[in-house]
């Protein structure tokens, strides 16, 4: 009796369709020479040649006995995944339960997590305090049915820059009054009293920040990924960076001491309802320079209903509205 494994048999057919070791082996994620072991596998297993391997490069092409296995394993894999969505669809009608991703847990308020549960008591909501990169891992690999995260901008990018924006299998929300830019700073900055900071303003200040620097401490932010180096380049500077100190990763703690003790500012993305902290002042930055969307994303094709009451609860509380 055969026993295949669905991975060999997916294998085959990755290398049906790009006719090289080296395309396959990256379209399924793995090395030639696994991809290799796998199909010998099979053949072995099988007794028969599935392809002719030629003599130039890695191109291979299929014996007739590869079309006849190819034409069926198609089919086999298609059904398992029909099965899949089938189990999961019926799973979900049942759910109860929400996996929620923050990209950062600090930068949203879990005030509206109490008041879902407060008027919903029989949902569940497990909470995934990750990053944005495990966020987006997690969304991809269905480990999380939805994510909220803030998105910081320039006022003039395009929505198309946005995370799952060009990817079908989502449906994301903008969300509205969950965060806001600051510029945090120490009270005795001058720039303390204003009730607004322009980007100007900011010039020959000293920036605390996780951003990519160029060279030794003493240079300046240089990752145009980051809108306010974008900003700060738009008005013919780029963000100075401390040539005492500097804060490796997402050490908020650490920061703020910093910035309290006049060692530098930084800008943030916090919660409109946001405590304050002892000696250190948050200045809003001026409009229509910097901005921060919060964005809600789930999978188009979840059927659970306790996933669609909660993004329905979430845009009739923060005015949401669909972005694609």
């Amino acid at each position: 009796m055969v026993y295949m494994k669905l991975e060999y048999i997916k294998a085959v057919l990755a290398l049906s369709k790009s006719k090289s070791f080296g395309e396959a082996a990256e379209n399924v994620f793995s090395t030639q020479s696994s991809l290799s072991k796998q199909i010998i596998s099979v053949e072995k297993e099988l007794g028969i040649k599935l392809i002719h391997r030629a003599t130039k490069k890695d191109s291979i092409r299929l014996t007739h006995e590869g079309e006849i296995f190819v034409k069926h394993a198609a089919g086999i894999v298609e059904e398992y995944n029909a099965l899949l969505d089938e189990l999961k669809q019926e799973k979900d009608a049942g759910r109860q339960e929400i996996h929620l991703g923050f990209s950062v847990k600090s930068h949203i308020s879990p005030d509206f997590l109490v008041k879902f549960q407060y008027e919903y008591p029989q949902c569940v909501i497990k909470v995934w305090n990750i990053g944005y990169s495990e966020a987006v891992a997690a969304m991809q690999n269905k480990s999380l049915d939805a994510a909220i995260f803030p998105y910081m901008m320039l006022e003039s990018d395009p929505m198309q820059i946005i995370p799952f924006y060009h990817d079908p299998a989502f449906s994301v929300i903008e969300l509205s009054n969950l965060c806001e830019v600051v510029v945090e700073m120490s009270e005795d900055n001058p720039l303390s009293k204003l009730k607004e900071v322009s980007i100007d303003q900011l010039k020959d200040e000293t920036f605390i920040m996780n951003s990519k620097q160029t060279g030794s401490t003493s240079d300046f932010y240089t990752d145009t990924s980051d809108p306010l180096v974008r900003a700060c380049i738009s008005r013919g500077f780029y963000p100075r960076a401390s040539d005492k100190i500097m804060v490796i990763g997402n050490d908020m703690k650490t920061a703020h001491m910093l910035i309290v003790n006049n060692y530098g500012i930084a800008l943030r993305i916090v919660p409109v309802t946001d405590g304050a902290i002892p000696g250190l002042v948050r200045i809003p930055l001026e409009k229509n320079t910097i901005i921060v969307k919060t964005f809600l994303v789930f999978r188009r094709e979840s059927n659970s209903k306790v996933l669609s009451t909660f993004s329905d609860y979430m845009i009739q509380q923060f005015g949401g509205k669909a972005v694609k």
